[in-house]
């Protein structure tokens, strides 16, 4: 079972959506998936995610683009967590295991 789900709604910034992959990917004590939800016009997201492959990672892009909310709704729906969070591309967790347990 999944501990905690977190969104991670996307929107053309690599460099925000590593900084905020960086803050959870690498938790050992607890059981979560990651799922970044794209709403870019381009690729950079999905050819990064590609590259990191972990099985923590689930990514989904849309197809026409979906806006700011309607984007983290479908985030939501995706989620399997006991618990769901939204941690934006442009956020991060300084003390992640304090902060997402």
């Amino acid at each position: 079972m999944i501990d905690i789900s977190i969104i991670i709604p996307a929107y053309n910034s690599l460099t925000l959506l590593q900084k905020s992959l960086n803050s959870i990917i690498d938790q050992k004590d607890i059981k979560l998936e990651v799922i970044v939800v794209d709403d870019s016009t381009n690729s950079i997201i999905f050819n990064y995610l590609k590259k990191i492959n972990s099985n923590k990672v689930k990514y989904y892009k849309n197809i026409s683009k979906k806006g700011a909310v309607s984007n983290w709704n479908y985030g939501l729906s995706l989620a399997k967590g006991k618990y769901i969070t939204i941690l934006h591309h442009d956020e991060l967790y300084e003390d992640s295991i304090n902060q997402i347990s």
